[in-house]
C-alpha cells in the first residue's frame, strides 16, 4: 500500500478522472533481478533498515486517509505523520466514499471486490455521472 491508491484517491476527489485502457500500452520491469527498487537500495547505503521504520510510518499517513479503523488519528504515533493533511488529504470535488467503492476498497470490513470495469474498458457506475460525452460528428475518410 502506498503512493499508487494514495495518489489515484487525492486525484479522483480532486476532480480528475482515472483511465485504464483495455490493453498494455506503457509498463516497467517490476521485478528486476540484477537491479535492486529504491527500498531494497536504501538498506545497502544505511548499512541498517532505516527504510522499513520509514515505510510504517509512511503507511499509517495512508491507512488513516483511506479510513482504517486501526490507523485514526487519535491511534498514531507520532502525531507528526498527520502533518498538513487538510491540505495534502482528499479533495473536495469528489465523493471519497464513491471513490472506495469505485475501486473495490472496504476499509472497516477489510475486503476488496473485483473491478470489473477496469477489464471491460467501461465507465464504473460511480463515475458515470462525470462522464464527458462526445457529440462531434462523424467523418468520412478521405
Amino acid at each position: 500500500m502506498g503512493e499508487e491508491i494514495s495518489m489515484s484517491a487525492r486525484l479522483w476527489t480532486s476532480g480528475y478522472d482515472i483511465f485504464s485502457p483495455t490493453v498494455n500500452v506503457l509498463n516497467h520491469y517490476y521485478v528486476r533481478r540484477h537491479y535492486p527498487k529504491f527500498w531494497e537500495s536504501v538498506n545497502r547505503f544505511f548499512k541498517k533498515p532505516i527504510h522499513n521504520d520509514i515505510v510504517e510510518i509512511i503507511i499509517k499517513r495512508v491507512k488513516n486517509m483511506l479510513g482504517y479503523p486501526e490507523s485514526k488519528a487519535d491511534l498514531i504515533y507520532p502525531n507528526s505523520v498527520l502533518y498538513r493533511l487538510d491540505e495534502w488529504g482528499m479533495g473536495k470535488k469528489r465523493s471519497f466514499s464513491k471513490y472506495m467503492e469505485m475501486v473495490g476498497i472496504d476499509p472497516l470490513q477489510k475486503k476488496i471486490t473485483t473491478n470489473k470495469w477496469c477489464h471491460e474498458g467501461v465507465w464504473p457506475a460511480q463515475a458515470e455521472q462525470y462522464k464527458l460525452l462526445n457529440k462531434k460528428k462523424s467523418t468520412k475518410s478521405l
